[in-house]
This record gives C-alpha cells, sequence and structure tokens, in this order.
C-alpha cells in the first residue's frame, strides 16, 4: 500500500474501536491502515490531540469503506 494514496475514511477514539472498524473493512475485501494507533496505545491522553486513531485506505477504496463504515463523506473524520 503507497502512503501517498491513502485516505482517511474515519478516526476513532480508542484502539478497539478502531481495530473493529478494520476488521469490517478487511472482511469486505478492503486493505486500510491504522494511523496513531501506538501512540493511542501508549498514551491515550494524547489521542484527541493527534487527530485520534486514524483508518485509512486506498483512495480508490474510500467510497466502499465509507459505505461499509456508513460514514457520510463529508464527515470529518
Amino acid at each position: 500500500m503507497d502512503a501517498e494514496d491513502l485516505v482517511t475514511v474515519a478516526s476513532f477514539r480508542t484502539v478497539p474501536e478502531a481495530e473493529l472498524a478494520k476488521e469490517l473493512l478487511e472482511n469486505e475485501g478492503i486493505s486500510s491502515f491504522l494511523g496513531n494507533e501506538m501512540a493511542a496505545g501508549l498514551m491515550p491522553f494524547l489521542t484527541p490531540d493527534l487527530g485520534g486513531i486514524t483508518l485509512q485506505v486506498q483512495q480508490k477504496d474510500a467510497p466502499r469503506a465509507r459505505d461499509v463504515l456508513a460514514v457520510p463523506e463529508n464527515s470529518p473524520s
């Protein structure tokens, strides 16, 4: 997965929430990446300042990923 092609489709406050969403996408055949996961796990009090734990997918998969997660396209992730 090329980092330049990744877009954030959602963000989460906790690692378990983010991992559940990642698993939902993977069950649909959509590869994804969690950003800030390590920092949130080690220092959860910093998670809001980091923008949450971001769930990223390839740009071509973003519309389908948002559908799977039921995230409006124009929502602040």
